[in-house]
């Protein structure tokens, strides 16, 4: 399941605020079926968090 890849990404949003995601890639068809005989989510994780500005 190597296929499945995490993105890391951080920005600055007009309210100056510091924006972090985390997000993972859409799985294969192999891997989806995989996690539906698990009772897993297609998508493990989607984290967004916002540290504000000062």
């Amino acid at each position: 399941m190597s296929n499945q890849k995490a993105v890391t990404t951080e920005a600055t949003n007009a309210l100056g605020e510091k924006v972090h995601m985390r997000i993972c890639s859409e799985p294969t068809l192999a891997v989806k079926d995989i996690y539906e005989r698990l009772k897993y989510k297609k998508m493990p994780f989607r984290k967004i968090k916002i540290e504000k500005s000062l």
